[in-house]
């Protein structure tokens, strides 16, 4: 593989829709071809036990507001028609590289003030 996760991961509190709970899971990454850390974020199931045919069709975007410009970055998790299935085998999904990690923690860039995004 051509990353290295750092063991600790943060998630938000969890949301349910569905039924189910889900979070929003926070990682610091770096990648090894470019030897750059990064933000990973990554939707996440929360403690349910799929049933072995059940499944969820999910299209997803995370938006992350800059605190002191106001605007947006998002990603979208979706790529034409593609969506992510959560099963029991498949529990979250991702974005491995969301955003420099340089640029998030750099209190001029507005994305992580007081410690909060």
């Amino acid at each position: 593989s051509n990353m290295s996760f750092d063991t600790s991961a943060h998630s938000t509190e969890s949301v349910n829709a569905v039924g189910i709970d889900w979070k929003l899971l926070a990682k610091r990454l770096l990648k090894h071809d470019d030897n750059q850390v990064y933000l990973g974020l990554y939707l996440s199931v929360n403690d349910h036990t799929f049933k072995e045919f059940e499944s969820y069709e999910v299209y997803s975007t995370i938006i992350l507001i800059n605190q002191r410009r106001g605007s947006l970055f998002n990603k979208e998790k979706q790529h034409g028609n593609k969506s992510d299935i959560y099963n029991k085998n498949s529990r979250g999904w991702g974005w491995v590289c969301f955003l420099p990690f340089h640029e998030l923690v750099d209190q001029n860039k507005g994305w992580l003030i007081n410690d909060s995004m």
